[in-house]
């Protein structure tokens, strides 16, 4: 019994260690996820959404990205970065993760990469 429960405890911190890394990794990215999001060539967000933490030129022509991380799960986010009409057909966010119906895009290539837009749904999920 005590081999099992000193086993467990191991696995217990081994889970942990690798957790830390990972965030240590998800933290490293977060820079470049703000700068899709502020830059006009990539995501842009920051030309329709109040952005937490930055000062300065915001909008609020579209919802504030405050609280995002816990109102939304991460398919959620994904989804709404990638294509928003999936969930919302209505809505007037662009689809960055696909350029399907789309007319005259030039290239015709998605706005971000699915890593950048994995990148973008970390950040967005820290903002709770």
């Amino acid at each position: 019994m005590k081999l099992i429960h000193s086993g467990s405890i191991y696995f217990s911190l081994l889970l942990l260690g690798l957790s830390s890394i990972a965030s240590a990794e998800k933290a490293k990215r977060l820079p470049w996820a703000f700068e899709y999001m502020t830059n006009p060539q990539k995501g842009n967000c920051i030309a329709c959404h109040d952005i937490p933490g930055m000062s300065g030129h915001q909008s609020n022509f579209g919802p504030s990205l405050k609280g995002v991380g816990v109102r939304w799960s991460r398919d959620e986010l994904v989804q709404w970065v990638t294509d928003a009409r999936v969930l919302k057909p209505d809505t007037l966010m662009p689809p960055y993760g696909t350029h399907q119906a789309l007319e005259k895009v030039n290239p015709a290539r998605s706005a971000l990469s699915a890593d950048q837009i994995k990148d973008i749904v970390d950040a967005l999920q820290t903002w709770r």
